[in-house]
């Protein structure tokens, strides 16, 4: 381009279109936006915006910090919406998730940890492992089998001992009650005094 003047001084200027050339002569690329990346003001395309603060309506959106203030936030992504390296921390606030609970409204994690509500919170987690259920607590390290526990209870229905079906008298409905209790109370299936907190 023979003939261009590198500096012009202007006051304003009023044009049709404005066409952007990188040193190079490439152009930028489509989707940045402008701006200033020098203290003598020199302007240029960008597709990653560092800004101080963004007002959108009045109310600040990100501060210098990179916090994030919003009332609300849409994202409308199918892909992944939210993507964080760090820890997502809610304060005050619930979390809820909704959908079909097949292609969407799931939650997919490793372990759940769960905070005791006493005044010296003890760290609960739930886990699956091998397909086996698990639970385990700081109180008690050991490790509690739930998918195990939950099998040691497990009552065939057409076993004959424990089955209620064609009992018509009230004493054999008694003896039949009676044996299952003792077969719940063999499994530990009852929490004693003890037991509780």
């Amino acid at each position: 381009m023979s003939g261009v003047k590198r500096t012009q001084d202007y006051h304003s200027l009023k044009t049709r279109t404005l066409i952007l050339q990188n040193p190079d002569n490439t152009f930028p690329q489509g989707g940045g936006v402008l701006q200033i990346t020098t203290t003598h003001g020199t302007v240029t395309s960008t597709r990653d915006v560092a800004a101080e603060q963004l007002l959108i309506n009045g109310t600040p959106l990100i501060d210098a910090s990179a916090s994030i203030v919003a009332r609300t936030m849409i994202l409308t992504s199918t892909d992944t919406a939210i993507q964080a390296e760090g820890d997502v921390r809610i304060t005050n606030a619930n979390i809820y998730n909704s959908g079909d609970q097949n292609t969407t409204g799931t939650v997919q994690t490793t372990v759940l940890s769960l905070l005791d509500l006493s005044s010296n919170p003890q760290e609960s987690q739930l886990y699956v492992q091998d397909g086996e259920y698990f639970w385990q607590r700081d109180a008690n390290p050991q490790l509690t089998n739930i998918s195990a526990g939950l099998d040691k209870l497990r009552v065939d229905p057409l076993d004959p001992q424990f089955s209620l079906l064609g009992l018509n008298d009230i004493s054999g409905a008694r003896i039949t009650l009676n044996r299952l209790t003792q077969l719940f109370s063999d499994r530990n299936a009852f929490l004693k005094r003890s037991d509780l907190p």
